[in-house]
């Protein structure tokens, strides 16, 4: 099993109560958030990386601070573990980037795509060997899963993790 990242919508308290708790506790309660079944959470896989690549031009462990497609991927407050990364992304800054997304058309990435330069910049998961259009069109379903996300959930918190 490969790294991959989920977006979790959480509460005021919700998010309060995760910031409190130290990092090691804050990972296990992550994870917890990530199977139970009452929390509204979209999982893009290993497509974090090559979506915020396709996005930025820069790899998804380069994060761009005040980047709203940046962060938009990673989250806005990142928290990195060893081997594991979790962000918060408050309210307001979910809102700034929900209207961010607002004016992107996901298909003018299309002319300058090039699966060579995923590989060329060792982007995640590094399996940049299928057929351009396929490549993309995963991409770009990604995206458009995870917009959707975000502008149905702009008026809660959205956690990060990324493992």
């Amino acid at each position: 099993m490969g790294i991959r990242a989920v977006y979790i919508a959480v509460t005021n308290e919700e998010m309060d109560r995760l910031e409190n708790l130290s990092e090691k506790k804050l990972l296990k309660e992550v994870e917890k958030m990530e199977e139970k079944e009452n929390y509204n959470k979209v999982n893009i896989d290993k497509m974090w990386d090559s979506l915020h690549f396709v996005l930025t031009e820069i790899t998804a462990s380069e994060p761009i601070e005040d980047n709203p497609l940046s962060e938009f991927v990673v989250g806005v407050y990142p928290i990195l573990f060893e081997d594991e990364f979790v962000s918060f992304s408050p309210q307001e800054d979910v809102q700034k980037i929900a209207e961010a997304l607002k004016k992107i058309d996901f298909t003018t990435y299309k002319a300058s795509f090039k699966p060579k330069n995923l590989a060329k910049n060792k982007i995640y998961p590094n399996i940049w060997v299928d057929a351009e259009d396929d490549l993309f069109n995963e991409i770009k379903n990604s995206f458009d899963e995870l917009m959707k996300f975000y502008l149905k959930n702009k008026h809660l918190n959205i956690i990060v993790s990324i493992y």
